[in-house]
């Protein structure tokens, strides 16, 4: 029976569980490295530190040397996203893998690479993988195709996608797919109603068939199993930013619908063909997988270049450091305290962080607009990286204070930001929302008629709250329903409510460090601190700067 020789289940690797874009270039290069000749010992304890703290385990050998096996282990996972192509036992970077340790928009690689993946793949010849030659199908195609079917609502759920890793084994099955996950969602989402078939879920190394309970067993192993690879493939698109999570009970994905976005994958979504694998030609193959943006793939492999530990040790912990604090980070004051730590000159810090400099914008962007989609997951990164965007646009003495506690012992706590500049004659307060579809709960609402109503005087007894702002990645319904929202907000405040979207915030920053705005930053800051306190919904820069011009 082939499904005892192979698994019919899609399969991606789940030891590498996080895979956001700029966690791939931490990943990836850290391992280059570290498989490699470090050559200092204290590198190389600071890299298997960063690796450890990334997700990547080590093993030890019993003299508690580190087993070079284990991080080869990881190199043939990130081979499955086309990273890695492996010769002689040996593994190297594609050319979409040496984008990404570059740090070179490693977001744009990771779609690219998923919207190619398929099967049959390298990876899925592996011992522990062993998926079926039948399959024949790119499996994130296959989900967007699903996420952007009417008959499904435009959304699905883990369970829902748990579907096409059992039954979607070319395209030709889209329709049985459509009817199996209507089927599922009328029967109370119990995918036992729809996955009745142990042969369907079984695999080389999970096969109980010669036992008595064996059917009954592998079924319900594999249901499970199942389940947990389509969670894997959310996590992958989440990663992605190609969907969001929905704010309803059956915890649904949609797309992110985005112009941009949709002009940026609708060349690999294009590319429909699946490329057959041939036995004796995997590098090749591999290779191909990973052109990225070459027309072809293969590499001459010569001399091994010799790989700068400390570049990648002192590159990744500037990584770190702005997804910890995105839009706070100072370059200066980061290579001083690095150098200080390692005794090192500073510029020898510096040399090693320069070629990532210039991709910070792209990386913070990045990291901002993943915690403004997160479903509140990556909400403390939100709060930062808004009051530090705030910053930059001239609010100086702006504050994250959402972590306070009041002395006067008032129930509840305070917004998440107090936002002031030198001059102004009233501050603000805001709020961040780490979600698509903000919808101005009833609860927040009291909380803008109850203790956020005066708490700024406990931030600030010189200036009255002049204005209160939610930011927040996209607010539900349209924009007449917002502004009617803001306007029941505004009587509960007292004050005006306005609404901004994340990414105005982040285009209008842009445009400043840009120079487009003619304006220093203490008067753009007087001038916004008016357009706050207009009470409107800001969805896009355009309009904010329309504002602004009036104003003017």
């Amino acid at each position: 029976m082939e499904s005892k020789k192979f698994r019919t289940m899609w399969m991606f690797p789940r030891n590498i569980r996080r895979i956001e874009p700029w966690k791939l270039t931490q990943i990836s290069s850290a391992l280059e490295v570290c498989i490699g000749d470090v050559q200092s010992q204290d590198v190389q304890d600071e890299l298997y530190k960063q690796l450890s703290e990334l997700g990547v385990k080590r093993k030890e050998n019993e003299d508690g040397s580190t087993n070079q096996g284990g991080f080869r282990t990881y190199l043939a996972q990130l081979a499955c996203l086309g990273l890695f192509w492996r010769k002689d036992k040996k593994f190297y970077p594609t050319k979409a893998g040496k984008s990404v340790i570059a740090g070179k928009n490693p977001l744009k690689v990771l779609r690219c690479q998923l919207l190619r993946m398929q099967y049959p793949s390298v990876y899925g010849l592996g011992n522990n993988v062993r998926i079926s030659p039948t399959l024949k199908i790119k499996p994130f195609q296959f989900l967007l195709r699903l996420l952007n079917e009417e008959r499904l609502g435009y959304k699905l759920s883990c369970k829902d996608i748990t579907v096409p890793v059992v039954f979607g084994h070319t395209d030709s099955d889209f329709e049985l797919c459509v009817s199996k996950i209507i089927e599922l969602r009328s029967n109370d989402n119990d995918l036992s109603s729809v996955i009745t078939d142990p042969d369907l879920v079984r695999t080389p190394k999970r096969d109980h068939s010669d036992l008595l309970d064996g059917d009954k067993r592998d079924l319900e192993l594999g249901i499970v199993d199942a389940f947990e690879i389509a969670n894997t493939a959310v996590n992958y698109l989440r990663a992605a930013l190609l969907i969001k999570p929905n704010e309803d009970e059956d915890k649904t994905f949609s797309l992110i619908e985005d112009s941009k976005l949709r002009k940026e994958i609708q060349p690999y979504l294009n590319e429909q063909k699946i490329y057959p694998l041939v036995s004796g030609d995997e590098s090749r193959w591999q290779q191909f997988y990973g052109r990225y943006d070459s027309k072809r793939g293969v590499q001459n492999v010569g001399e091994s270049e010799k790989l700068d530990g400390l570049a990648v040790m002192a590159r990744n912990l500037f990584i770190s450091a702005m997804e910890k604090d995105p839009y706070g980070v100072d370059i200066q004051n980061f290579v001083k305290g690095l150098a200080g730590n390692l005794g090192k000159p500073e510029q020898d810090i510096y040399s090693r962080i320069e070629s990532i400099i210039p991709r910070q914008r792209t990386l913070e962007r990045d990291v901002l607009i993943r915690a403004s989609l997160s479903g509140g997951k990556e909400a403390l990164t939100l709060e930062k990286g808004v009051t530090n965007i705030l910053k930059n646009l001239g609010f100086k003495q702006s504050r994250h204070i959402g972590q306070l506690k009041s002395k006067k012992k008032r129930d509840g706590g305070f917004p998440d930001i107090y936002i002031y500049e030198d001059g102004m004659t009233v501050c603000g307060l805001g709020d961040t929302k780490a979600t698509s579809s903000y919808s101005f709960g009833l609860t927040d609402k009291n909380k803008l008629q109850t203790y956020y109503k005066d708490c700024s005087e406990e931030i600030d007894n010189v200036h009255p709250c002049g204005f209160f702002l939610y930011v927040a990645g996209g607010f539900s319904r349209g924009t007449e329903s917002v502004l009617s929202s803001l306007k029941d907000c505004t009587e509960k405040f007292g004050r005006p409510v306005s609404a901004v979207t994340v990414n105005a915030l982040l285009d209008l920053n842009e445009r400043r460090e840009d120079g487009f705005l003619k304006i220093g930053d203490r008067e753009l800051a007087h001038e916004l601190s008016k357009v706050f306190e207009t009470g409107d919904y800001f969805v896009s820069c355009s309009q904010i700067e329309n504002e602004l011009d009036l104003r003017g």
